[in-house]
């Protein structure tokens, strides 16, 4: 199979494409290698990213949006089924996208750090003996564990919230029912069932969220030193391997296969620019 660096001209119709080297098939081999770690590495921090948006949205909605959607009430202490509904409904839906993010995350995580380290490698050990501890000693962790599973199968998180009238805007406590949760105790594991026996109840979710996120993010900083010498080292081949030609982004590889009465297959594989001029000073 012919490989080699080209550059596409998307201006025209059909583009131009302009040949300027060969490629081997071992050049091609290390591109790939590179290119799969940083897409990898870039996977997980935007799964991370989902996870802080979806944090940020719960805080926003409580906030923010309250106060417009509360807006036409002539007494904010009686807001009327529909809005009664509407944010009960709301809060535990930007909740479950919030418990699916963080499965998701630490899920991938776990599946990816396996895959490139190995199940026996010291790095996915690490990241095991992380999340096991944050389990065991952050409440807000495991109970947020357990909720996502609950949710799934059983009931909805939120089932109680409460309003105050300040001066100048409506403020909302969204909280968790400690027997609601409970009436499923097969649920729970044995460690989460007695932590809820002691809480009161009635408890907000605000703070449970935020040691929660708390623990998050430290676990994506962790997950990032580990692969942040392989992720350097890939871009640093990309860059130096596409420098001497890259006049602009539209600089790729053209990988040729089958000739068709419709003329040659190509297939592009593109270089990650963005990524290499976001991170050419350092991992962050």
């Amino acid at each position: 199979m012919k490989r080699y660096l080209a550059i596409i001209d998307n201006s025209a119709i059909p583009p131009n494409v302009s040949h300027i080297k060969d490629i081997s098939e071992e050049e091609f081999l290390a591109y790939e290698q590179s290119k799969q770690v940083v897409d990898e590495t870039h996977h997980l921090m935007d799964l991370f990213l989902i996870h802080k948006l979806n944090f940020h949205e719960i805080f926003d909605f409580q906030t923010e949006d309250i106060n417009e959607i509360l807006s036409d009430c002539e007494d904010p202490m009686n807001i009327g089924n529909d809005k009664y509904t509407f944010l009960k409904v709301e809060i535990n839906r930007l909740l479950f996208n919030y418990l699916s993010s963080f499965r998701m995350f630490t899920d991938h995580c776990g599946r990816k750090i396996k895959h490139r380290f190995g199940i026996k490698s010291q790095d996915y050990i690490d990241f095991k003996l992380m999340t096991n501890k944050m389990f065991d000693n952050i409440f807000a962790y495991r109970f947020i564990c357990e909720l996502r599973d609950y949710c799934q199968h059983s009931g909805i998180a939120v089932t109680d919230f409460a309003l105050s009238k300040q001066p100048k805007f409506v403020e909302i406590a969204f909280q968790f029912e400690r027997d609601y949760l409970l009436e499923d105790k097969k649920k729970w594991k044995s460690a989460v069932k007695s932590d809820l026996e002691k809480m009161d109840e009635k408890f907000n979710i605000n703070p449970i969220l935020n040691d929660h996120f708390q623990a998050v993010e430290k676990l994506s900083e962790e997950i990032n030193l580990l692969y942040q010498e392989k992720f350097m080292n890939a871009l640093k081949y990309l860059d130096n391997f596409s420098r001497p030609y890259r006049n602009q982004d539209t600089l790729v590889i053209l990988s040729e296969s089958n000739k068709t009465e419709l003329g040659m297959q190509l297939t592009v594989h593109k270089f990650p620019f963005d990524l290499i001029d976001k991170f050419g000073n350092g991992f962050s």
